[in-house]
């Protein structure tokens, strides 16, 4: 489910890019994020190629085979939607709710 809404965001965000930030926004989703266990490809020479692809992962429907080639894109990168998942917190909130910083450990 969270590579759904994660390729939903990311759909949703590049439909907003003009088609000349596309390399920008393919060259960050390649290079620019953290590797999952679950994980899809997409192979697009254009923006809207990749706006369907993206839809299709969301929808959930099932990948088809490509043994397309990838070509260099220029190396620039553009601001993305995180993980959906990364926003839930695991750390102990003290009562009242306020966070304590951490102290530096010193070894001597």
């Amino acid at each position: 489910d969270a590579l759904r809404v994660l390729a939903a965001r990311y759909r949703d965000r590049l439909a907003t890019l003009p088609d000349d930030a596309y390399p920008a926004f393919a060259y960050t989703a390649t290079v620019g994020r953290a590797r999952h266990a679950v994980r899809a490809r997409v192979l697009a020479a254009s923006r809207p190629q990749a706006i369907a692809a993206l839809d299709a992962i969301a929808a959930g429907a099932p990948a088809e085979p490509d043994d397309g080639e990838l070509t260099e894109l220029p190396r620039a990168v553009v601001d993305l939607p995180h993980y959906p998942w990364e926003r839930r917190r695991y750390a102990i909130v003290p009562a009242g709710g306020a966070q304590t910083p951490s102290r530096r450990l010193t070894t001597v």
